[in-house]
């Protein structure tokens, strides 16, 4: 009798596997299902069209009154147009720059001519690029406003599309990036 009671006690219940990893693979579709992906956003541009080899000898030269740099050194240093500047004034230098309202000969013939040039450095922090980046496109979107307003007296964003569209094309932004 001793014998019976201990094969009882070594003996010990076993758990079905074969429904394990269904139940596993249920759970790893429903967890896929249910989160939501993180996708990285990049800076949105329009990139100019292609331009053959024919149709580059075409490109007409532009003034150097007509284009504003700005430099960003691998330490982090800003220089606008050869000086060295400060990110907080770009965007009002920017302005200025491109609408020339004084009509002053070191600046922008007028808003169509403009070409904001930037000359980044690779190793420059991307803070900094990203800072350049939105001081060029705050600068367009507020002489865009302003010129809106003054035409029209409201806010680009709040124009018809026909309206809006002639406001693009009298400020349009024209931005060339290199190393």
């Amino acid at each position: 009798m001793s014998m019976m009671r201990r094969s009882r006690e070594r003996m010990m219940p076993e758990i079905p596997a074969a429904s394990m990893a269904d139940i596993a693979f249920l759970l790893l579709i429903f967890f896929i299902l249910s989160s939501k992906m993180q996708v990285n956003k990049g800076l949105s541009a329009k990139l100019p069209p292609y331009v053959d080899s024919l149709q580059q000898q075409q490109i007409l030269e532009i003034q150097d009154r007509n284009i504003y740099t700005i430099s960003l050194t691998a330490n982090n240093e800003f220089f606008f147009r050869g000086e060295a500047g400060r990110i907080q004034f770009l965007k009002t230098y920017l302005k200025e720059f491109i609408s020339n309202p004084e009509k002053k000969s070191n600046l922008s013939e007028s808003p169509e001519m403009a070409l904001v040039n930037l000359e980044i450095d690779p190793n420059s922090a991307y803070d900094n690029y990203i800072g350049i980046q939105n001081a060029v496109r705050e600068a367009y979107n507020e002489l865009r406003d302003e010129e809106a307003h003054k035409r029209y007296g409201k806010v680009l964003s709040s124009l018809d599309t026909v309206k809006r569209g002639e406001i693009v094309r009298m400020i349009p932004i024209k931005i060339s990036e290199s190393e």
